[in-house]
């Protein structure tokens, strides 16, 4: 990628955060969708920030049934 270079050229200042672009973005649009403030927000502690932009979804996968399951699998050419 080229890179702006000169005398007239200033970097960005999240340029110079060393964090990349998509990730202020998806906190950016976070903090927009989100209910709090700016001013509420620097009032969270570090791990409010992080459940705030980053939540728990909790887990996907569903523990089977397993009694019913096991009698299935008792049958004669089940398995």
């Amino acid at each position: 990628m080229l890179e702006p270079s000169g005398p007239n050229f200033a970097p960005h200042p999240i340029d110079q955060l060393g964090v990349s672009k998509a990730s202020i973005s998806r906190i950016f649009n976070a903090s927009v969708r989100g209910d709090k403030s700016p001013q509420e927000l620097l009032k969270l502690t570090d791990n409010e920030l992080e459940e705030f932009f980053y939540p728990t979804l909790g887990s996907k996968f569903v523990e089977p049934d397993w009694p019913p399951i096991h009698i299935l699998l008792q049958r004669r050419g089940v398995t």
